[in-house]
């Protein structure tokens, strides 16, 4: 009777993963490693004895000398050598929502050592940054003239010049994005380390309280990271993870009183209300109904970008990718997929469904999206070829990235800052240095991915877009695990996809078995493509306007470019839709169902092929 109990709820936990599909898997597992390696490539500072990326030495160990503070550590953003406080912040904290929500998938695959640590590097270095009341510390670098210069980081010529934030020069989004990273990290700590989880918090607190009584908007990353969303969605995500780590009523009632939330349908460095919506809906559903609103708002950044929704907002690719601009786009390709993921996993557990007018969206049809993105990018697109470097078929082999393209043993005392682009940048070769784990900028909105280093929209990678693919990718391995143990016991010897590695045992989940776990160069996935025709989806989009005049009314009024505060002025606080400014009425009759017909069904034709 016990054996049959067993084996009937593990048929039933397996028959809730039908997004799985049973032609299209990866080697999850490995991506996730390597994902979480490639941050490792991102340190700045003095490195660990169990640093993986073998190329990478310390660097900047002199940061913060000339305003008398100690600012070594933390993060570089991308292929520069400047540490951005902004994205940086954005980073942690999308680590730790995946190690918090995430927490049993990353243990099974091994890594949670592996993620605390990546995330303890960040805020170690946010601590050492805000040691005074009222003054953060938010970049170190001077953007402009180190992008002057193609060097490494170990041996960069440019000034350390510091930027900080304080009462007399506010900066509200940085302020309260860094107060989130800390108190979403504390829930990470808690414990295993209880005293550190509370100093995070307690300096979350004061960051908050910062952001909070002296708002202004941050201008001082532009052009590179300009906060065009202005900073009310950095107040409620912070007020969230401050409620959430510490259930403080008086988060509680600053939420419901003093912040504005807004209808989007995108989440990234820059804006956070769905990230924040999507927290709150979990809340709301676990009991507290004074978050209603924000649950519906959820549904709605659903229904704004699921593709089979009549309201969905963003291009589709004619490969099925997610695609807001060129430049990064990866980014919201794996904060898309996170959230959905997230979403996911609340209406299975709440059983709940997203109702788009006359679609209805069940937990499986969120999940298989964010599966069909995540794979897009591991390499199951029309290209047949992977955007994670040193990752399955096909991987790039020219980031645009400092540190990856210049050889250890170059000589670069006597190189100018120009002729640094001559040796190490325009040059059509491989970089010497694999930066494992990285995810690229990716495809343009035709599918075509160039793998050229001077080609910076195509292939600079960013830490954003890894820390966001963390959760997605470490719940794809331990479902797949669970699939894949399905068809063993169907004595299925043949596990179809091209999935190469058997279930494996895992290590303990506070082991940092470096050298067993990093597969640094080894494509071991390369077979784990799974290589279909059935990319037929062709739109003529020449003779077809619809979208794009969409997006120009909808880029009016939505906080992408332009900056939400400016919706403010004159409005009411309870301002929660963008609905009532949109400057015209065609978005709303673009977005009706009958217009949208064919075009989804080109749609859902693309994305319903045999996975």
């Amino acid at each position: 009777m016990g054996e049959s109990c067993c084996l009937f709820i593990f048929l039933a936990l397996v028959s809730s993963f039908s997004w799985l599909g049973v032609n299209s898997h990866f080697d999850y597992k490995d991506a996730l490693t390597k994902s979480i390696i490639f941050l490792e490539a991102q340190r700045s500072g003095k490195l660990p004895p169990n640093h993986r990326p073998p190329w990478r030495g310390d660097s900047a160990l002199d940061d913060g000398r000339e305003a008398g503070v100690d600012l070594v550590g933390g993060y570089y953003d991308a292929g520069d050598n400047v540490k951005y406080g902004f994205p940086m912040a954005f980073t942690v904290t999308t680590m730790a929502w995946a190690a918090y929500f995430y927490e049993n998938e990353i243990k099974d695959a091994g890594e949670m050592c592996n993620l605390r640590n990546a995330i303890r590097w960040g805020t170690d270095y946010f601590l050492k940054a805000s040691l005074q009341p009222n003054r953060l510390f938010v970049q170190v670098g001077d953007p402009k003239l180190d992008h002057q210069c193609w060097m490494k980081p170990e041996t960069m010529k440019t000034p350390r010049t510091v930027l900080e934030i304080n009462q007399n020069r506010p900066g509200t989004e940085v302020a309260a994005e860094t107060a989130a990273a800390l108190a979403a990290s504390s829930l990470v700590f808690r414990i295993n380390d209880p005293a550190y989880a509370e100093t995070l918090l307690c300096r979350a607190k004061m960051l908050f309280q910062f952001a909070e009584e002296h708002q202004g908007t941050f201008d001082g990353a532009c052009p590179f990271y300009c906060s065009y969303s202005g900073y009310h969605d950095e107040l409620l995500w912070g007020a969230t993870w401050l409620y959430i780590a510490t259930k403080d009523p008086l988060y509680l009632q600053y939420i419901s009183e003093e912040t504005t939330s807004a209808v989007v349908y995108e989440f990234s460095w820059d804006l956070k209300y769905a990230g924040a919506q999507v927290l709150l809906s979990q809340l709301y559903w676990e009991g507290q109904k004074e978050f209603h609103s924000f649950q519906q708002q959820a549904d709605q950044y659903i229904c704004a970008v699921h593709p089979d929704s009549p309201y969905r907002q963003p291009f589709i690719t004619p490969g099925g990718l997610i695609h807001f601009r060129d430049g990064a786009n990866s980014q919201y390709v794996t904060s898309t997929a996170y959230l959905f993921s997230v979403y996911s996993d609340l209406l299975a557990r709440h059983n709940m469904q997203v109702i788009c007018g006359c679609k209805t969206l069940t937990h499986t049809d969120l999940m298989r999206f964010a599966k069909r993105e995540m794979d897009y990018l591991l390499g199951r697109n029309p290209a047949h070829r992977s955007i994670m470097v040193g990752f399955g078929h096909n991987p790039p082999l020219q980031a645009h990235h400092r540190g990856a393209s210049i050889p250890v043993t170059a000589k670069t005392d006597d190189v100018t800052c120009g002729m640094s682009f001559v040796y190490w940048f325009n040059t059509d070769c491989p970089n010497p240095n694999e930066l494992t784990g990285a995810i690229l900028g990716g495809p343009n909105r035709a599918d075509v991915f160039v793998d050229s280093r001077t080609n910076s929209s195509f292939t600079e990678p960013c830490t954003y877009i890894n820390s966001l693919a963390i959760g997605v990718l470490a719940k794809l391995a331990k479902h797949h695990k669970i699939h894949e143990m399905k068809m063993i016991g169907e004595g299925d010897g043949n596990v179809r996809g091209g999935v190469t590695n058997p279930i494996m045992i895992i290590p303990g989940e506070d082991e940092c078995n470096s050298s067993s776990s990093s597969s640094i160069g080894d494509d071991s996935d390369a077979n784990g493509e799974d290589v279909e025709s059935g990319y037929g989806y062709e739109y003529d989009r020449q003779n077809d306007n619809t979208f794009d005049d969409a997006i120009q009314a909808l880029e009016q009024a939505l906080p992408i470019r332009r900056g939400i505060f400016t919706f403010y002025n004159g409005k009411s606080k309870s301002f929660t839709s963008l609905a009532g400014v949109w400057p015209t009425s065609s978005v709303q009759d673009i977005a009706k169902p009958e217009t949208l017909t064919q075009e989804n069904k080109r749609i859902l034709e693309l994305l319903n092929y045999q996975a």
